[in-house]
């Protein structure tokens, strides 16, 4: 347990106990010297995690609690949770490094007095103090309420006594009543003597037919109050100025239940009370069932209640107004003190702390005028007397700092009365105004000296004087031209609060969301559209009051609109007002998407002609390579087939073989070349794609006969001998070129291909190859369908890129699968009808 005390400068109050949850050693220190410095004298228990936390609460009660949010085992909603169950009322502080928006609220909601953050610890005295003063305020908020409470418990018993000695009376009534039953003489006799003792009664008594509404009888109290005898007359009309029933007559209540009371409330407002009226079916001399009625004038018990209604209105009111000036006073620039008659002080408010150096604690109960050595400008008698007389004092003031430095105080006095016209208080505004007096003085002593030289310089301040004449012209006309620019322009211009709340929009800025410019007035920036990134660059200006730009920055409207995404150039500038602060921030938008489209329209044109003179280049070597390939190709393979001819020799015919595979494969190798650099649009036939497959692979069985592979072909029944829109050939050129791939990627003997034909749900056609061979690395994948990509020693690499090229230009699909020393998959996805929409290379 650790404590820390300073005296008071008045007199000695008990030191606040105060627990602190925090574990860290600095951050203790500085919240111990800020309330030292705030004038607290204090002794705390200090826990860093639950266990400890639980010893203190063990060890008593407090009048404070500080926390951080996170400590080691314990958070700071728990600690708050266990302190909320034990003393609601005590006061509940968060010291934090930072807590957002969201949980700040969150916190509050579930019991925080208050949170300061670490970087701003100067703010822990004053949230303190507004802490313990809520405490009090709530405190005498309650003995209030009590002191009501019990009043209105008094008056309940003293209705509910006279309503029982009524009740005793109208017992004694019946008594009577049933005894003059006796004789008619007794019975009359009788009846005079209760209607005497109705007559006593200071309450309202009459008695009516519950049938005609009648009046039978009236008491004399109840003649007085009305100033005449109702009797014989209708009882709405003479009671509630009525001409029929009233609507909440009882007679049928109490008809059905002879004899019972029945008791209730109401206002009366011909004579503008309120009455505790109790109702009952009695017998009249003549034999008759009528009504009697006894009414209790409840109004004082009904204004007190009342006024206890509009006491603790007005009482919310006034404490709503209070914290409400008390914030105000406390934040004003100039100094705000509040002092009573005697001039001792009773408000200190900051602006007071900056100008003359006491803090608050050190100000409060002090003699203003002996603390500041108060300096008048004539009798403080006389001054006191017009404050008295008008309720006010203007004036200038000589002061000294808590240094001892004089300042030339502005100062406005305002008396306040209380509710008998006495004087309660003055409330003194002063603004130091020393600067200024200096600054008089100084332009005094200066203008003694221009007087000298006024006359010289008449000429030079007349043409001057013109100057500034149409300077500001200049700048009235600059303001009606801004005006227009910011109407007219196509820049999107918004102006918001530093909370980013809209304050003015010019019509582009309306105009692009489809909106008038009023509609953006008061709503929120971010409510409107909720973006995280924005937001944070919205607050990162206005903290650091650093402007922001970006360009071609993509937006999309929030809440799924159907719009596609737009490009801006925006520029975020802060506002400032005089002393330098950011008052709000300027958002200046530009459309680029169009911009951004024509940019990549051009990139994507750049690349295609690109790719046009690569291919126009590619098919010139192309034309060439193969002209001077297939001439000597076809004279070797010529010789091949002479030799094969002429000789039956079984170790030339395997070099013959061998030599007629390898011709075919440099034919091949130049039909991919020439048909890369010259591909066309399909010319259309239908074609039975499982008979174009047998074709294919009997084809490349054929050019490799004698090795040993399975080539199996598996058709979905609904997809056999189906017949699709297709270029025969090109898409012969795309089975061989895909089956060769498969057939040089399998080993001999161990190599295995399946081809699979099916359809699917789009009734597309899918045609998928798969092979056991050693697969594609994961690196190549993805460069598979690239011109001259291969990773054989042998190739052009050609193969894959006619494949993809063709089946584009038929409106398809084709992927590989493969992983190293798992195969490989090609599919391809055909439709069975040719499309007409327009190709573009992918």
């Amino acid at each position: 347990m650790n404590s820390s005390a300073r005296p008071s400068r008045t007199k000695k109050k008990a030191p606040l106990r105060i627990l602190i949850l925090e574990n860290n050693e600095e951050d203790i220190m500085r919240i111990q010297d800020e309330l030292r410095r705030g004038g607290f004298t204090f002794t705390f228990c200090r826990a860093v995690n639950d266990a400890e936390f639980r010893r203190c609460l063990e060890e008593g009660e407090y009048d404070a609690v500080f926390s951080a949010y996170r400590l080691n085992d314990l958070h700071g909603l728990d600690a708050l949770r266990v302190v909320r169950t034990l003393r609601s009322g005590i006061p509940f502080i968060f010291v934090t490094t930072a807590l957002g928006e969201d949980t700040a609220v969150d916190a509050m909601r579930r019991g925080a007095t208050d949170y300061v953050r670490k970087d701003r610890i100067e703010k822990i005295g004053p949230a303190l103090t507004r802490a313990l003063n809520e405490v009090t305020l709530k405190e005498e908020k309650a003995r209030a309420e009590r002191m009501l409470r019990e009043s209105y418990a008094q008056m309940e018993k003293r209705v509910i006594r006279r309503t029982e000695e009524l009740s005793r009376s109208n017992e004694q009534l019946k008594k009577e009543i049933v005894e003059r039953k006796k004789s008619q003489q007794q019975l009359e006799e009788e009846h005079q003597r209760l209607l005497s003792i109705f007559d006593s009664i200071q309450e309202i008594i009459y008695v009516s037919d519950p049938h005609t509404h009648e009046i039978l009888y009236v008491n004399e109290f109840f003649r007085r109050q009305l100033g005449h005898d109702p009797t014989g007359k209708k009882c709405f009309t003479e009671f509630q100025n009525r001409n029929r029933v009233c609507d909440f007559c009882s007679n049928e209540r109490i008809l059905k239940n002879p004899g019972a009371p029945y008791q209730w409330e109401y206002h009366n407002s011909v004579l503008n009370k309120d009455f505790l009226v109790s109702d009952r079916i009695i017998e009249w001399p003549d034999g008759r069932q009528v009504r009697f009625e006894l009414a209790l004038d409840i109004t004082p018990q009904k204004q007190v209640e009342r006024q206890r209604l509009q006491l603790m209105k007005k009482l919310r009111a006034q404490t709503r107004r209070l914290e409400e000036q008390a914030e105000i006073l406390e934040r004003a620039h100039d100094a705000v003190i509040v002092r009573d008659m005697s001039d001792l002080i009773m408000f200190w408010n900051h602006g007071a702390e900056l100008r003359y150096g006491w803090t608050k604690k050190e100000a409060l109960g002090k003699h203003i005028h002996t603390l500041l050595h108060t300096e008048f400008a004539q009798p403080h008698e006389h001054i006191r007397e017009r404050l008295l007389t008008h309720g006010e004092w203007e004036g200038e003031l000589i002061q000294r700092k808590s240094d001892g430095t004089p300042v030339i105080m502005l100062s406005r006095w305002a008396l306040t009365r209380n509710a008998a016209g006495e004087p309660l208080s003055v409330t003194e505004i002063s603004a130091d105004i020393t600067r200024r007096k200096k600054a008089e003085r100084a332009l005094q002593e200066a203008h003694d000296k221009l007087e000298i030289e006024v006359a010289q310089r008449t000429a030079d301040l007349v043409k001057l004087n013109r100057q500034l004449h149409a300077e500001v012209i200049d700048r009235k006309e600059a303001y009606e031209l801004l005006e227009r620019i910011f109407s007219t322009t196509n820049f999107l211009i918004a102006y918001m609060d530093i909370d980013f709340n809209f304050i003015r929009v010019n019509e582009a800025y309306a105009h692009a969301d489809g909106k008038d410019p009023g509609f953006f007035v008061g709503k929120n920036h971010f409510e409107l559209y909720p973006n995280e990134e924005n937001a944070e660059i919205f607050r990162r200006v206005v903290e650091t009051g650093e402007a922001y730009s970006a360009y071609a920055r993509p937006f999309r409207y929030p809440g799924g609109k159907a719009r596609s995404a737009t490009y801006w150039d925006w520029n975020l500038h802060p506002v400032h007002d005089v002393s330098g602060q950011v008052e709000g921030v300027i958002l200046s938008l530009v459309d680029v998407t169009e911009r951004i489209k024509a940019q990549e329209a051009l990139k994507k044109t750049q690349q295609q002609l690109s790719e046009a003179q690569r291919l126009s280049d590619l098919g010139t070597l192309a034309a060439t390579v193969a002209h001077e390939l297939r001439n000597p190709l076809g004279v070797i393979r010529t010789a091949a087939y002479n030799i094969r001819r002429k000789r039956e020799n079984p170790s030339v015919d395997k070099h013959l073989v061998n030599i007629e595979r390898k011709v075919g494969e440099s034919n091949q190798i130049i039909n991919n070349l020439l048909t890369y650099t010259r591909l066309k649009m399909p010319q259309y036939q239908k074609v039975d794609l499982s008979r174009l497959v047998d074709e294919c692979a009997e084809s490349i069985k054929a050019r490799y006969r004698g090795q040993k592979i399975a080539f199996r072909i598996k058709t979905q029944k609904r997809a056999r001998h189906v017949l699709i829109d297709a270029d025969p050939h090109q898409l012969r050129e795309v089975l061989n070129n895909i089956f060769l791939n498969a057939w040089q990627a399998v080993e001999p003997v161990r190599g295995k291909i399946t081809v699979e034909i099916a359809m699917d749900e789009l009734e597309h056609v899918v045609l998928q190859v798969e092979d056991n061979g050693e697969g594609i690395a994961q690196e190549d994948l993805e460069n598979v369908f690239e011109p001259f990509f291969t990773t054989r020693s042998k190739g052009t690499g050609l193969g894959l890129s006619i494949c993809k090229e063709l089946i584009n230009l038929h409106r398809g699909s084709v992927h590989v699968q493969s992983a190293r020393g798992k195969g490989t998959t090609v599919t391809m996805v055909l439709p069975r009808e040719k499309k007409n929409e327009p190709v573009e290379n992918e």
